[in-house]
């Protein structure tokens, strides 16, 4: 499967560690199946850092062991409390 990221340069090997603290879904590396949403993350991510170039970096997933992940099928209530639970920290690494 294809995954995105939409960033302002390119990042061939995803970095944890320069995760940002309190975003809507914890500390992480972000990637999305739609291509539309990493082009969007990708023009924002010019204009926010003010440096690079809008850039989608392309990722091929196969299943991975040990990876947490949560998966939500629509922004209901159970989304919205992790959103803000993760917004005021409680989940940091």
């Amino acid at each position: 499967m294809k995954l995105y990221h939409g960033s302002n340069q390119i990042i061939k090997t995803p970095n944890l560690s320069k995760s940002r603290k309190f975003l809507d879904f914890g500390c992480g590396f972000y990637l999305s199946a739609g291509l539309k949403q990493a082009e969007n993350r990708a023009i924002s991510s010019k204009i926010f850092f003010d440096t690079g170039n809008s850039t989608i970096n392309i990722y091929e997933y196969n299943t991975v062991n040990n990876l947490n992940i949560m998966e939500f099928n629509r922004a209901d209530i159970y989304w919205l409390d992790y959103v803000i639970a993760n917004r005021k920290g409680a989940y940091e690494i």
